[in-house]
């Protein structure tokens, strides 16, 4: 068995596959990343309470292009191209 096999084996089964589509309790949260976008931190933008953190400015490699909930799209980065295709139902 090749390792791309048994790495597809091991995927399948933590994500529950059946023919190639994902089954998932309908409430889990399921984030869509954009590895090869790169982000700058901008700490003014965060949603959290807390402005102090040590990553204001940092250039970081991969970032966030949807996040959907109970089969709803909560979120679309605008920065990323393509992330419009993850639209459902709002």
């Amino acid at each position: 068995m090749s390792a791309s096999t048994a790495i597809g084996m091991v995927s399948s089964s933590l994500w529950n596959l059946l023919n190639g589509e994902m089954i998932l309790d309908p409430d889990v949260p399921v984030t869509i990343l954009a590895p090869d976008v790169t982000t700058t931190v901008d700490v003014a933008r965060m949603r959290s309470k807390s402005k102090n953190m040590p990553f204001g400015g940092w250039e970081l490699r991969g970032t966030v292009a949807a996040t959907i909930v109970a089969g709803r799209t909560i979120y679309i980065n605008d920065a990323v191209s393509g992330a419009e295709a993850f639209t459902t139902g709002c």
